[in-house]
């Protein structure tokens, strides 16, 4: 097995939202339960202060237009956090109320569209993604690689994997830019000394075809690497 370094904490996200307006919201958050390892508070968005003196890494506020706006919080958090994160949620709102969030906070996300909401709130957890990542999940350059499900999306492409290309993808995708011996691999993935079938082989080619021939490279003295 790959030693991984443990998170220092999880992530903390507050949602400030009517309680009329969860139950999208709350099938966001399943979306999140696959990718990282968070604590999340649900909160009417009320008293936004008592929330000020804590560390929160992002901060979703309901607000259905600009009207007595209160940005003065922001710093109060920032100050606790360099990268936190304050995000508006709102049915799309009047197109000045859109202009008026986006020079104020640092993203605005809708609940009329669920499929973008789900994108948009995984981009904003991505920015995390290094320290809070549940490891079940791998994202390089273009590609997310998903282990639980054993499939990978490029470009929005679904591709399914099988379990013995999903373990040796996961594997050079934890080592990326280091080379391993094929006898290491297959050691790994199969759990013999020496691949004499030629298996590894056609499981790199398969993985290959499925994900794009530029990632992997062979070198006869040290083996594979993904990059």
């Amino acid at each position: 097995m790959i030693n991984m370094e443990e998170n220092k904490r999880k992530l903390k996200i507050i949602s400030l939202i009517p309680k009329n307006k969860r139950k999208i919201w709350k099938n966001v958050e399943k979306y999140w339960k696959r990718f990282l390892n968070y604590e999340h508070i649900i909160k009417e968005p009320l008293n936004i202060k008592i929330f000020t003196k804590e560390a929160v890494d992002i901060l979703y506020l309901w607000k259905d237009s600009q009207e007595n706006f209160d940005f003065h919080f922001y710093s109060l958090f920032k100050k606790q956090s360099k990268t936190f994160k304050y995000v508006i949620i709102s049915d799309k709102p009047h197109s000045d109320d859109y202009k008026i969030f986006k020079k104020l906070v640092d993203d605005v996300v809708y609940l009329n569209d669920f499929k973008l909401l789900q994108w948009k709130t995984f981009a904003i957890a991505r920015r995390h993604w290094k320290q809070h990542s549940n490891l079940t999940t791998i994202i390089y350059h273009d590609i997310i690689a998903d282990f639980l499900e054993n499939v990978v999306i490029i470009n929005n492409k679904r591709t399914e994997l099988t379990k013995i290309e999903s373990k040796l993808l996961r594997y050079l995708m934890q080592r990326k830019h280091l080379y391993t011996s094929k006898n290491k691999l297959f050691k790994y993935v199969w759990g013999y000394e020496e691949d004499t079938s030629r298996n590894l082989e056609q499981i790199v080619f398969k993985l290959k075809n499925k994900i794009g021939r530029k990632y992997f490279h062979f070198s006869r003295k040290e083996g594979y690497k993904f990059e």
